[in-house]
């Protein structure tokens, strides 16, 4: 098989292509606007013609009399794309990072040069059967991917999960804001004293309620993923159990169900029936996203777009330049607004508001150094680190809620706080055996404190993470709202073979 220039400029093309492709999953597809897509697609274009440009004269000047340029291409093409699995391959020697700690780094980049050197070096024997598994590898990839985002279009089954208890929800005049502040990975107190990422359980609870906060330590959440956890926070309901069919994808859970408009559920109904109005405040995993029922408070633009290329070039050599030249530590988003909460509570809407605030922290990377600073850089944190940096996070995190309570009420007292982990955090086994703590059932065991008004004090708090919308509702004035029961499902992430379905736990 002979290479052509043109053909080998093409499947370089289409070869970065491929992992534009694959990163719009099932997963990422609903929650990327076509704007960043476009974004991803130009960088990758800078890219291809970077490569073209920089090889053409490096072959004329050093390589014309031993190499054609389009072989020369077409190795470097390769070695570009193998460099998308960089951190996957590096991961696997992160236990050599005893020896020291840019070992697996090292070793990683030893096997790319490794094998880019055979490539260079036996190029006339295995050049033709390179070119030729590329040309079926690229068609397969390309064409799984391409069914993937059908199957997201079209598989799935319509959201069903309208709950007559708020067909008769009603509107109020009485502008109470609902603050949902969530906390990722933020376990309960109790495991957090047996852990020692606190020293002192009781001052806690005492600084709390200084601030009017009830702790609730016998609180759990209903799923022990993300996706799930904040969906039935948000929907009131339980958006998959163990009799729901198996899903492939993330669309009819948080983030996604959110950011269609035109899907009914009962959080929509919600905002509909009670007027109110919807803020949202995201994190670097996921920023908000404007449609109908959505308005986004104050978020960086374009740290959002570099969030966005850091989240494609997540697992490639060059997620390490994008992370020299841009922001290492995202003071955007919830944790910005939770430390400076720039707003103004003018009563515009006589209904109220409901705010949610999603802050990706105490969960990694970790940001909080022991003063409560936030650091300069961000570096992977090992095993044996992780609750020091978690406990720097927690305990911070405990302060910034009170304050952001002070200064918001300071502007207006009609509000409710409800302050949660999505899921409970569990750390190394070994860590969790010393102190009799199951990694497990830690994952439903996070963080929850709500501050509500005096007229709420007789209703009776919720358990879990489904019923606290319904309390809120409740509060605001529907009485005829009733809680669900209590569930807890072990659901799982995608790379995980029972992913797509839950099961009901004791």
């Amino acid at each position: 098989m002979l290479l052509n220039k043109k053909i080998v400029v093409l499947a370089g093309a289409l070869l970065l292509l491929v992992p534009i492709v694959t990163f719009l999953s099932n997963t990422n597809l609903p929650q990327i606007l076509v704007e960043d897509i476009f974004l991803i697609i130009i960088s990758q274009l800078t890219i291809l013609i970077s490569i073209i440009i920089a090889n053409s004269i490096f072959h004329k000047l050093f390589l014309k009399k031993f190499l054609k340029i389009e072989i020369f291409l077409l190795i470097n093409f390769f070695t570009i794309y193998l460099l998308f699995f960089f951190k996957n391959i590096k991961n696997l020697f992160y236990s050599f990072e005893n020896f020291h700690f840019l070992f697996d780094e090292i070793f990683t980049l030893f096997i790319y040069g490794f094998i880019y050197f055979l490539l260079i070096r036996f190029n006339k024997k295995y050049i033709n059967f390179l070119s030729r598994f590329l040309l079926i590898y690229i068609s397969a990839v390309l064409f799984i991917s391409f069914l993937n985002m059908f199957n997201f279009q079209f598989n799935g089954e319509k959201n069903s999960l309208s709950s007559s208890d708020f067909d008769n929800v009603s509107a109020n005049s009485n502008q109470t804001n609902i603050f949902l502040i969530i906390l990722d990975g933020m376990i309960n107190l109790e495991p957090a004293k047996k852990l020692k990422i606190i020293e002192n359980k009781n001052k806690i609870i005492n600084s709390l309620n200084k601030n009017n906060y009830t702790h609730k330590e016998d609180f759990f959440s209903n799923y022990n993923t993300s996706y799930l956890s904040i969906a039935s926070l948000l929907q009131s309901s339980y958006p998959a159990t163990e009799d729901s069919k198996k899903y492939y994808n993330r669309n009819k859970f948080f983030p996604s169900f959110i950011l269609n408009e035109k899907r009914e559920n009962t959080f929509f109904k919600v905002l509909k029936k009670t007027k109110k109005q919807f803020f949202w405040v995201g994190n670097e995993w996921f920023f908000c996203r404007e449609n109908l029922y959505i308005n986004c408070l104050s978020e960086d633009p374009v740290y959002k777009k570099i969030s966005r290329l850091k989240l494609f070039y997540s697992d490639s050599i060059f997620i390490y330049f994008l992370s020299f030249y841009s922001p290492q530590i995202p003071q955007k988003g919830a944790l910005n607004f939770l430390i400076n909460p720039n707003l103004k509570l003018d009563n515009t809407n006589q209904n109220g508001n409901i705010f949610l605030i999603h802050a990706l922290s105490p969960h990694p990377p970790f940001i909080f150094n022991q003063d409560c600073k936030i650091k300069d850089k961000i570096n992977d944190t090992p095993i044996d680190e992780e609750i020091k940096y978690y406990s720097f996070a927690y305990n911070c995190l405990l302060e910034i809620i009170n304050n952001f309570t002070r200064k918001i009420e300071k502007n207006n007292a009609n509000n409710m706080f409800f302050v949660m982990g999505d899921h409970g955090w569990a750390f190394d086994k070994s860590i969790m055996d010393k102190v009799n703590l199951d990694p497990k059932e830690i994952r439903f065991k996070p963080f929850f404190s709500y501050n509500i008004p005096p007229k709420c004090k007789n209703i009776p708090s919720p358990n879990s993470i489904v019923n606290i919308l319904r309390f809120a509702l409740i509060c605001d004035g529907n009485k005829d709202i009733k809680y669900l029961k209590d569930f807890k499902f072990k659901s799982f992430y995608e790379d995980d073979l029972n992913y797509g379905k839950v099961y009901l736990k004791n």
